[in-house]
């Protein structure tokens, strides 16, 4: 095996890395302008999910929600679907929020609706009582 003499590489020096971004930068999935990409794509996902959960919820709740609260959560999603295609990510994002803000509403509304204390689904169903067993407590001997 050879040996480098520390004293034959004077003067050579290996490139340093500077703040800048590399071609392995540029080429590496997930850089710069990928990333954003993702994040807007991202964002427009959970809008799309929050606005189909309000949906369903308006179906399966409107009768307990008050007329205000289902137009206003309508609207927020009508909203959603209009600016999650086309619409810029600020856009996109500021729907998003709207949405939350309605789903929060809709949730205190129900929440109010089922009283404090009361599980979701309606009063919980009577408890059965326990039989009273006689139990003995003895002890045995292995033959």
């Amino acid at each position: 095996m050879h040996r480098i003499n520390p004293q034959h590489l004077q003067g050579f020096h290996l490139p340093q890395r500077t703040g800048g971004p590399q071609l392995d930068d540029v080429s590496r999935p997930g850089s710069g302008q990928d990333k954003q990409r993702r994040e807007e794509v991202e964002q427009r996902n959970r809008v799309e999910n929050l606005a189909y959960q309000l949906e369903k919820l308006i179906r399966e709740s409107k009768d307990k929600l008050a007329a205000a609260t289902v137009q206003e959560v309508e609207a927020a999603v009508q909203e959603a679907h209009r600016v999650r295609e086309k619409g810029t990510p600020e856009e996109v994002k500021a729907a998003g929020e709207r949405l939350e803000r309605a789903s929060h509403k809709a949730a205190e509304e129900l929440y109010k609706s089922t009283g404090p204390g009361a599980p979701p689904g309606g009063p919980p169903p009577p408890a059965e009582e326990k039989k009273k067993e006689d139990v003995v407590d003895a002890e045995f001997k292995q033959v």
